[in-house]
Order: C-alpha cells, then structure tokens, then sequence
C-alpha cells in the first residue's frame, strides 16, 4: 500500500498503476521540454550576447560596458545551467520509474513491492538517480560548453586587445561571486542529490 493525498491505495491495482504511470509520463514530458526549453534559451541568449558585443565594438563603445555585457551574458547562462540540471534530474528520476513499472509489465520484474520501495524513494522524497556530477557532465555536452565558452573567448579577446584598467575587472568580480552563489544554491539543492 502507497499513502498518496492522505489515501491508501492497493499497490496490486492494475488500474491504479497505470495511472500513475500516466500521471508520472505527464512528468517527464514536462522535465524533458523544461530542460530543451532552457538549453534554446541559454543558446539563444548567447547568440543575441555575440550580436550586441559585436554591435559595441563597432561603435567602439566604452570596453567596461563590453566587459558589463559579457559577465552579464555569462551569468544568466548560469542561471540557465543550473535549473536545466535540476530539470535533467527530474527526467532521470521520472524515467527510472517509467522503465520500472514498463519492465514489471513485460516480464513480472520487479515486483510490485520493489517498484513501491522506489516510488517510496524517489518520488515522495527529493532525490535523483544520478550523481551531480552526471548532471553537469551531460548538461554541458547538451549545448551549455559552447554558451560558455563563446563569451570567455570574448573576454579573453577584450584583455588582450584592450587597454587594461583597474575598473574594467568589476564585471569578473560579479561572475565570480554569482558563481560561487550558484553552485552553493545547485550544491545544497537536495533534489539533485542521488539517493
């Protein structure tokens, strides 16, 4: 028996199980297109980054602004970053259950009580299936390396090319300090946390 909105319900329900394993594909559809969603919006953004940074140095516009506009366009690809990982998490999570009750339907395995201790430990607590580092690992293959790296070269061209003055590092200041936040708030977030 599983307690779902204060019911018990007979995990031996045919009936029941295949609506939660509707409810739980409603989930993943929903994690999964969070998940590209945030990706085309990272991609995106770093693309109207290019467009601006490009349109600033023609007008040879101020290099702190430039330099504004790169550690801007870093740290919302970040925010972007962290919540498609948290997002990918989710799909894990739901996807493991998904394949578990497929398999308990097509060969009897696993048994109905394993696939309740799973529910039990993956879907009414706030864990995952996969390690953080699984998460950051596919997220950046998924497009995020490319949305990071474009506007570090960027920054790398502008202290090469450009005088250097002692004002012109408070952008690198604020991506600094927004990416230690980050990673605190993705770190101590227990929903990325594999059970």
């Amino acid at each position: 028996m599983v307690a779902l909105k204060n019911k018990k319900i007979d995990m031996s329900n045919s009936e029941w199980l295949k609506e939660y394993y509707s409810r739980i594909s409603q989930e993943y559809r929903f994690s999964l297109n969070r998940k590209d969603t945030l990706t085309y919006w990272a991609l995106t953004a770093m693309f109207v980054m290019i467009a601006a940074y490009v349109e600033l140095l023609r007008v040879k516009e101020f290099s702190f602004w430039r330099m504004s506009l790169l550690a801007g366009a870093i740290c919302l690809s970040l925010r972007f970053f962290v919540h498609s990982c948290i997002a990918y998490a989710y799909l894990k999570k739901w996807r493991f259950l998904l394949e578990q009750i497929e398999k308990h339907w097509m060969t009897g395995k696993p048994s109905l009580s394993e696939i309740q201790n799973n529910i039990n430990k993956y879907h009414h607590t706030p864990r995952t299936t996969v390690t953080r580092w699984y998460l950051v690992r596919s997220q950046l293959k998924a497009g995020f390396l490319l949305v990071f790296l474009i506007p570090s070269l960027l920054i790398m061209f502008e202290i090469i090319n450009f005088p250097q003055t002692p004002y012109k590092f408070i952008p690198f200041v604020a991506i600094l300090i927004y990416l230690i936040y980050e990673c605190l708030q993705f770190v101590s977030y227990e929903h990325t946390e594999k059970a």
